[in-house]
């Protein structure tokens, strides 16, 4: 029978009995969500078309985004090497995808929108661009935590 000293075993330094890697994809998860609530809410809207038709162009390309990087989350949560309770990677990757998807949410809704043409026609560029570079950052933060060695 193979036995282990007591003394290799390290304290619980996990914040409320969670793991770091649960506590990290809870907190990123509920990062996108609420950025991504506040982007659809407040972006403004496409304004086309001779009767100035409105059309929320970010609903229709945040949610399915957030729903992609939900799942990079997820994957990276369970696809991890090495000791995947270590706080470094999964602090970066908390904090990481946190900043990336207020900071879109933020551009999404102050950027000013392009106006074009006679009949103007309103583009919300920066609902459109933002959104996917956070999705971007997801899928390298989660390439970056799912690899993480840290067996040291």
């Amino acid at each position: 029978m193979a036995t282990r000293s007591i003394s290799t075993y390290r304290g619980s330094t996990a914040f409320l009995g969670l793991g770091n890697r649960a506590l990290a994809t809870g907190l990123t998860l509920v990062s996108i969500w609420v950025a991504a609530t506040l982007a659809v809410v407040f972006a403004p809207d496409m304004v086309t078309g001779a009767n100035h038709e409105h059309f929320q162009l970010a609903m229709f390309l945040v949610w399915p985004l957030a729903a992609v990087a939900t799942g990079m989350v997820l994957l990276a949560a369970g696809v991890s090497r090495g000791n995947a309770e270590a706080v470094g990677p999964w602090a970066v990757y908390a904090v990481l995808n946190a900043l990336a998807w207020f900071g879109a949410a933020i551009v999404s809704v102050y950027v000013t929108p392009m106006v074009t043409g006679t009949d103007p026609t309103t583009i919300p560029i920066a609902a459109i661009v933002a959104p996917i570079f956070s999705v971007l950052v997801t899928a390298y933060a989660s390439i970056y935590v799912a690899g993480a060695a840290t067996d040291r």
